[in-house]
């Protein structure tokens, strides 16, 4: 953009400021369609799925929308000829590490399986956290990855978007039913990390909304186990006990060392082969006012380099 243009006009193309606008068209978007699919008294049976489903459409269009119109550039990090492959294998880590944390919480004593729900049933309490689980993966990484660590990333740099990306996932989960500091670190470091890295090694999100939805649903629906605090009806009837370090307490799994670690360690080597493609990009560095050039000039030069470093990036992994 132009330096001479009204100051409004940059403002509007900040990163800060488009992430705003980003996250408005999003969630206002999941928000309409919610509220279509209240007004529209459909039978209970029939509201949740439709609003799960929807709402996920939804978020996937008003993010869309917001990248061609105000940004205006391609969806590269929705390219749909990596979806199939990359949510696959996010699907694939997210569940094996879900699995091997309850493996482990197993061996420890921690976790019991008192039960399952057997037949056709079994497969009918399987669909609610499925859709629950994937709506949660795409409209949180379009959210979380997609806008804040993208943006952030864009006007900081790599490490202080990991960092502030991260911390803002713990602190929103702070809210959910026997929420911790200690639970919401735990997000932090496991989930924070490990989503950011997952978008950073191929530039894309389908691999951590794969991975988000896989965890989640696993771990919801398969194993019965609470969902970052909030209670879940899965095919096992189970119970964690011991100490909250081991238990994680009423917020469940997520807030077990186990979890910490596996997920951490994950995270690790996704962030160091990132690392390794050259997928960082370092903090913009300030410039000096040249003569003639005017203070918007110089934070507009700025910009618009840290614009081209994030779609060069994007567009070396397409």
């Amino acid at each position: 953009m132009d330096d001479r243009a009204p100051w409004w006009q940059r403002l509007a193309r900040s990163p800060w400021m488009r992430l705003l606008t980003g996250l408005a068209s999003v969630l206002l978007s999941v928000l309409i369609v919610q509220a279509l699919v209240l007004f529209a008294r459909l039978p209970p049976a029939a509201a949740q799925p439709v609003a799960a489903v929807a709402g996920t459409l939804a978020a996937v269009f008003g993010y869309r929308a917001f990248v061609l119109w105000i940004e205006q550039r391609r969806v590269t990090e929705l390219a749909a000829a990596a979806m199939v492959r990359e949510w696959l294998q996010g699907c694939a880590l997210g569940a094996a590490l879900m699995a091997a944390t309850v493996g482990v919480l197993a061996l420890l004593g921690a976790y019991h399986v008192d039960g399952h729900v057997a037949g056709v049933a079994g497969l009918q309490v399987l669909a609610m956290p499925l859709l629950a689980s994937v709506g949660a993966g795409v409209i949180e990484e379009l959210a979380l990855r997609g806008l804040v660590f993208r943006l952030v990333e864009e006007a900081l740099g790599t490490w202080w978007s990991l960092a502030i990306s991260a911390l803002l996932f713990g602190a929103l989960h702070l809210g959910n039913p026997h929420a911790t500091p200690a639970s919401a670190a735990a997000i932090a470091f496991e989930a924070g990390i490990l989503l950011a890295a997952a978008y950073l090694v191929t530039r894309r999100l389908w691999l951590p909304m794969g991975i988000h939805a896989a965890w989640n649903f696993v771990q919801g629906g398969v194993f019965g186990i609470p969902v970052s605090g909030g209670a879940s009806q899965g095919w096992l009837h189970s119970r964690l006990s011991g100490p909250a370090w081991l238990s994680g307490g009423g917020f469940g799994a997520e807030a077990t060392v186990v979890a910490f670690a596996a997920c951490l360690v994950a995270g690790l080597v996704l962030l160091r082969r990132a690392h390794v493609a050259g997928q960082f990009m370092p903090r913009p560095r300030r410039r000096t006012q040249r003569p003639g050039q005017g203070a918007s000039g110089a934070a507009g030069e700025v910009r618009r380099e840290g614009q081209a470093r994030s779609q060069a990036l994007a567009a070396g992994r397409d």
